[in-house]
């Protein structure tokens, strides 16, 4: 979550080989019982509308418990030699990694992980944007275990690893994603068998602010954001959500924010290392 799998799943989406579920977040494969950081904002779309002829041709997330619409989401993906769940919640769930090995035990698995302190913040921005959090970053690490949960990544990664023989688990970082986009996404499609592309532009996900927190929280605890965004056009609905933010003072945590978070995860970036052999001394420097 918030680690660059938007840029890269709408990247594999342009690659002829390979074929992105509409609904880049179908979460099927979660936990039932598990909930996850946007557990609330996964209930705003209905999967469904994606297999109507008039319905959008994509949609960010959705929850898909029913196994014959997520059959229905892959209907096109029979030419393809690279088909593509790319749900964030299937890092932290827990039981994932053994229901993605019993079902398709020869899976290719990719993992993107992102600076902690930077991901936290990342995901509060995106928690304040939407009207589910009014505090201050420091008050919501403080209340709010979720924001430090997904920022612990060993014991995640550690699982999958468990799952899966080691050649089919990549395990790269948003850093280096945004610093070679085009070796990365490379690496990322020999990895699940396809011929490597130029990547086109992607869009990428942008901090904003609300312009009016309190009206920002008031519509998201109503359901009033979810229900427009199911009943009006949307570009529509896209024109309201444009005039509620604004763009925020700041993208990243300050260094007291950045070491807060740090100060609760002692041993985190070894413990990572020695799972995943990636050098991240460069997290360390930014502490």
């Amino acid at each position: 979550m918030k680690a660059g799998t938007t840029a890269v799943a709408e990247a594999l989406r342009a690659h002829p080989a390979a074929f992105v579920c509409p609904v880049k977040e179908p979460h099927f494969l979660a936990d039932p019982a598990w909930l996850g950081p946007d557990a609330d904002a996964r209930g705003v779309h209905d999967a469904r509308e994606v297999l109507k002829p008039d319905g959008p041709a994509t949609l960010h997330h959705a929850r898909v418990a029913d196994p014959a619409t997520y059959a229905a989401l892959f209907a096109g993906a029979a030419p393809a030699r690279a088909v593509v769940d790319a749900s964030t919640s299937y890092l932290h769930a827990p039981g994932t990694p053994a229901a993605i090995a019993a079902a398709r035990p020869n899976a290719r698995i990719l993992i993107l992980l992102r600076e902690p302190a930077e991901r936290a913040y990342a995901q509060y921005l995106m928690d304040r944007r939407i009207g589910r959090t009014r505090l201050s970053f420091a008050e919501a690490l403080d209340r709010e275990p979720r924001y430090l949960a997904f920022s612990r990544y060993a014991e995640a990664v550690a699982r999958y690893l468990d799952a899966f023989p080691r050649e089919q688990v990549l395990i790269r970082t948003r850093e280096a994603l945004r610093a070679d986009f085009a070796g990365v996404f490379g690496e990322i499609c020999r990895h699940i068998a396809v011929a490597p592309i130029e990547p086109p532009a992607t869009p990428v996900n942008t901090a904003a602010a609300p312009r009016w927190p309190g009206l920002s929280a008031a519509l998201h605890r109503s359901g009033a954001k979810a229900l427009a965004r199911r009943v009006l056009p949307r570009g529509v609905a896209a024109r309201i959500g444009r005039a509620l933010e604004t763009a925020p003072e700041r993208t990243g945590p300050t260094a007291e924010e950045r070491a807060l978070v740090w100060s609760h995860l002692a041993g985190e970036v070894h413990r990572l290392e020695a799972l995943t052999g990636l050098d991240l001394r460069h997290w360390a420097d930014t502490r």
